[in-house]
């Protein structure tokens, strides 16, 4: 596995959603990590006051969560704890199990590389089916 990062590994020469449906048309599988990027601490939600503050992931997350499930691509969606479940990381908006996981520590590497197994015997199966 060999990430692909627009804007770091990867220069854009056309809009980002199009660089990123090109990505991962080349990609064989697409892993998203859901990270807190937006604090949101008052407002409203569906009309109701906000009791207890929240964190979202970047939109970019749902755009590319969206297009890997809508590729067919074997998807790794993984949500940092404390980020709210919402959009494509609410447990059955997608045909994609949602793992939840937290940097706090070095463990996080270990519990998540039973994911990547999966992820990556996911792959092997569709290139070898």
């Amino acid at each position: 596995m060999e990430p692909q990062t627009i804007g770091q590994n990867i220069q854009s020469l056309a809009s980002p959603f199009d660089e990123v449906v090109t990505l991962m048309k080349a990609c064989q599988c697409t892993i998203i990590l859901g990270l807190s990027q937006i604090r949101v601490i008052k407002g409203q939600v569906n009309k109701q006051e906000i009791e207890r503050p929240f964190s979202l992931p970047s939109e970019w997350n749902h755009i590319e969560g969206a297009i890997s499930v809508m590729l067919d691509k074997p998807t790794l969606m993984m949500c940092e704890r404390g980020v709210a479940d919402r959009g494509l990381f609410a447990r059955g908006a997608a045909n994609v199990f949602v793992h939840e996981f937290t940097t706090w520590g070095p463990k996080w590497v270990q519990d998540t590389e039973p994911k990547l197994q999966a992820l990556k015997a996911k792959v092997h199966a569709q290139q070898t089916a």
